[in-house]
């Protein structure tokens, strides 16, 4: 298997991978579901280096990225000391982002769990 690194980011819609994502696609293909209703938004679709080392040891999801790849979807690695430099050292708004996301989802489970199990 054989992934390009990535160097620059000037796409719009990316998708990062995981082993879990991964595996959660590939058993998607094996029930018949076609990939492309999910995936053909995306400019560009990164694989963490530690990812990569996973994905590696497991031929079944190997065998799976490169068949992704052969179909042309535009699948490239990111080594994680380079995510400050490929998001213009914008990962604090990032994380700003997250953290208010999170905080809003913990408050309206805290309402849920209170106002509206039974």
């Amino acid at each position: 298997m054989i992934i390009t690194p990535v160097t620059e980011i000037d796409k719009k819609h990316i998708a990062i991978l995981d082993t879990s994502s991964i595996s959660f696609m590939q058993g998607l293909r094996d029930k018949g579901i076609e990939l492309d209703t999910i995936l053909k938004d995306y400019d560009l679709m990164l694989i963490p280096e530690w990812v990569m080392a996973e994905v590696s040891d497991a031929k079944g999801r190997a065998a799976f990225l490169q068949e992704l790849i052969d179909k042309g979807y535009p699948i490239m690695s990111i080594a994680e000391e380079d995510y400050s430099r490929l998001s213009e050292y914008e990962e604090g708004n990032l994380y700003q982002i997250v953290l208010a996301s999170t905080y809003l989802l913990a408050r309206i489970r805290s309402y849920i769990y209170h106002q509206v199990t039974v």
